[in-house]
């Protein structure tokens, strides 16, 4: 991934919701970023999420798992303790959850385990509508755009630069197999395309004709090759009189098409 993208994994795209009482996730990564996010699970329904990211080159789980459910805006954060990750290198990290107890491995290593203060009596379940793979989630996926406007959409947010590969949440093999892939959908996002502003046309050299009452047409002897892309004419004039401005003919297999333009004009003005 260059940092310009993010995977994005959808659920709600095909009317299911992961739901989960326990979680077994693994991704392998390689990185020299020393702060980004790896995954970042959210659900506007339920208003949780599930981050698992980089932060100084080592592993940093975070949740509002039974946090904003009950009115409140914190959140839980696990730093796991290891030799520096951004090394360019492949690491595996796991995180294992069972309820409110959180378990994060890398490498095989010895894991850290923590524990999800217990705030009501809602179980510990996870939903998940969207899984943004390399990216973070929008900051206000708690009320997302309507889905019409979501093409092409890409958080903001520093996003992933390395290799991702072999994640794994439960049965889902979401970058491998897609046995699976009737319960979800995937899309690619990348940046908005930018539409530039319509260029300024260059103001060409004034060319001055003066056409007296005898003189009833001025004609131009080279002809004038317009754009595949589209050509502008532009004419001042000033009179006094009614008449015909410009009277252009054009030659296309062997065809002559011609256009009559009449301008009726007020006498003593002048209009471009």
């Amino acid at each position: 991934m260059d940092g310009d993208t993010v995977y994005l994994i959808d659920f709600e795209e095909m009317q299911h919701t992961l739901t989960t009482h326990r979680d077994d996730i693994s991704l392998q990564f390689k990185t020299e970023m020393m702060t980004t996010p790896l995954f970042h699970a959210v659900s506007s329904v339920d208003e949780q999420f599930f981050r698992v990211e980089l932060v100084g080159g080592r592993i940093v789980v975070r949740t509002n798992m039974n946090v904003r459910r009950q009115g409140g805006s914190s959140e839980e954060v696990f730093n796991f303790q290891s030799p520096l990750l951004s090394d360019g290198q492949w690491h595996t990290v796991n995180v294992r959850r069972r309820a409110n107890f959180i378990y994060v491995s890398v490498d095989g290593q010895a894991g850290m385990t923590g524990e999800i203060p217990v705030k009501g009596e809602k179980p510990f379940h996870l939903a998940t509508q969207q899984i943004y793979l390399g990216g973070p989630a929008p900051k206000n996926y708690e009320k997302p755009p309507p889905r019409a406007s979501r093409a092409g959409f890409l958080p903001e947010g520093v996003r992933f630069t390395g290799e991702l590969r072999n994640f794994y949440w439960n049965e889902y093999d979401f970058i491998g197999t897609e046995e699976l892939s009737k319960s979800y959908a995937t899309d690619l996002l990348t940046p908005r395309a930018v539409v530039p502003e319509f260029p300024q046309w260059p103001r060409e050299p004034t060319y001055s004709l003066t056409l007296m009452p005898r003189l009833r047409y001025a004609a131009l002897k080279t002809p004038i090759k317009m754009k595949e892309a589209g050509d502008m004419v532009l004419i001042e004039f000033k009179t006094e009189y009614d008449g015909v401005i410009l009277h252009v003919s054009l030659m296309s297999h062997l065809r002559c098409f011609c256009s009559t333009v009449v301008f009726f004009v007020s006498p003593s003005s002048s209009y471009r």
